[in-house]
C-alpha cells in the first residue's frame, strides 16, 4: 500500500495540494495529512481516492492504478491512446531522453547519499517511460517490416 500513497502524494504534489483541496471541497491541512504516506492514523477514503484520480491527468491515474493491482499481483491493461505513428528515427531519440530522464532521477536521488520512498517512485515512474519508448522503437521497426 506504500507504493500506492507514495505515488498519490507525488501526483497530488504535482497537482497542487491546494488547489486538489478547493477542487474536491476539502480543507488543504486534512487533505495534505490524508496524501502523507509516511501518516499512518489518516488516510484518504475510497471516495476521495475515486475523486482525487479524476483530477489527475492519465499518465498519474494510470501509475496509481497499476500499482494499486500490483499490490494484489495483478496487472491493468491501460487503454492506450492513438497516438501518431513514430517514424523509427523519433522512436530512437525518445528513447534516449526518457532513459537520460532515468539517469537524472537517479543522480537526484542519490545525491544526497540516500533514496526516499519518493525518490524511488520517482525512478520507477521514469523506468515506466523508458520502457514504453523502448516498445515505441519495437513498434516503429515492425510497422518498417
Amino acid at each position: 500500500m506504500e507504493d500506492v500513497l507514495i505515488a498519490l502524494h507525488h501526483a497530488a504534489r504535482q497537482f497542487g495540494i491546494r488547489r486538489m483541496s478547493e477542487r474536491l471541497g476539502k480543507r488543504e491541512k486534512t487533505l495534505y495529512s490524508k496524501l502523507d504516506p509516511a501518516d499512518d492514523l489518516h488516510m484518504p477514503t475510497i471516495g476521495e481516492f475515486v475523486a482525487i484520480l479524476h483530477l489527475l491527468d492519465e499518465q498519474d491515474q494510470s501509475d496509481i492504478i497499476d500499482r494499486l493491482a500490483g499490490m494484489f499481483g495483478l496487472q491493468v491493461a491501460t487503454r492506450q491512446h492513438e497516438a501518431a505513428p513514430m517514424n523509427l528515427g523519433d522512436a530512437v531519440i525518445r528513447s534516449v531522453v526518457e532513459h537520460a530522464d532515468v539517469v537524472r532521477a537517479y543522480e537526484h536521488a542519490v545525491a544526497d547519499g540516500r533514496v526516499t520512498d519518493l525518490e524511488r517512485a520517482e525512478i520507477l515512474r521514469e523506468c515506466r517511460e523508458a520502457r514504453c519508448a523502448i516498445q515505441d522503437v519495437e513498434h516503429a521497426l515492425r510497422a518498417k517490416s
